[in-house]
């Protein structure tokens, strides 16, 4: 029993280590050794438990599309609001959607469905367009991570700097009219 809790902590701290090399430097720049390195492992036990480092992209892609489901499901009995994911799963999702990658696509439609399930109005065409514009803006947040933490002078992402750009979210969604003719 302590080598198989061993063996998931080992395996969650590779896949932490690559979800963050990923998210930062993208799937072809980042190296098995590096992610090794990050999670303090020898490269050939991250061969041992993913085999590539295509494998391995495909076991974070599986654990994000695993929390945008549990977020979904938290949302329906919270009342749409999907709540925050961690930082690094936010950066990951991005960078991985970004690169258009099979795995980005997936989480796409997966974050695209999630939404469209929480927030469509009817069953008119251009109702699929409000969950479409608030899945696009919510991968945006973390792609432009840098400029809003620069602007806000607090990491955007987290404590202070989150709060704001939620209550600014909530605030466009609930009071802003715009005259689109």
């Amino acid at each position: 029993m302590a080598l198989d809790r061993d063996a998931e902590r080992t395996r969650a701290r590779i896949l932490d280590a690559a979800m963050e090399d990923f998210a930062l430097r993208g799937f072809e720049a980042s190296t098995l050794r590096d992610i090794a390195s990050q999670a303090g492992v020898s490269l050939g036990l991250i061969r041992h438990h993913f085999g590539s480092k295509h494998q391995l992209r495909e076991a974070c892609t599986d654990l994000a599309l695993d929390a945008v489901r549990s977020a979904e499901a938290q949302a329906a009995r919270r009342g749409r609001d999907m709540g925050t994911a961690t930082v690094g799963l936010q950066r990951y999702i991005a960078r991985t959607v970004l690169e258009d990658s099979p795995g980005g696509r997936a989480l796409f439609d997966e974050m695209f469905a999630a939404s469209t399930r929480l927030n469509s109005v009817d069953d008119a065409p251009e109702s699929s367009v409000l969950p479409l514009v608030l899945t696009v803006m919510t991968l945006g947040i973390p792609l432009l991570e840098a400029q809003l933490t620069r602007v806000l002078g607090t990491p955007a992402l987290e404590g202070d700097g989150l709060k704001t750009v939620r209550r600014a979210l909530v605030e466009l969604f609930t009071t802003t009219q715009m005259d689109l003719d």
